[in-house]
């Protein structure tokens, strides 16, 4: 199964990572990460980019990681539909 997981800042959205990189370990789905642009976050795109880099190579999961700009829905909805 392919799963896209979208990054936008928060803390939950972090847990929401690990608990999906456990699921991609457990089953073995192919996984992307995408890490939005959301200036009301506490963190920067960047800073959740190197976030979601340290988790993935700690977990030892080869993902996609990859930056999305504009408004976050339509960016999750247009890069899923890429394929």
């Amino acid at each position: 199964m392919n799963v896209l997981v979208g990054l936008g800042g928060s803390d939950e959205s972090i847990k929401t990572l690990q608990q999906t990189i456990e699921r991609t370990q457990d089953v073995g789905d192919d996984l992307t990460v995408a890490v939005l642009e959301k200036p009301e976050s506490k963190r920067s795109q960047d800073e959740m980019y190197e976030e979601a880099d340290s988790l993935l190579s700690e977990a030892g999961v080869d993902a996609d990681l990859v930056r999305l700009e504009g408004d976050p829905g339509s960016a999750l909805v247009d890069h899923a539909e890429q394929g």
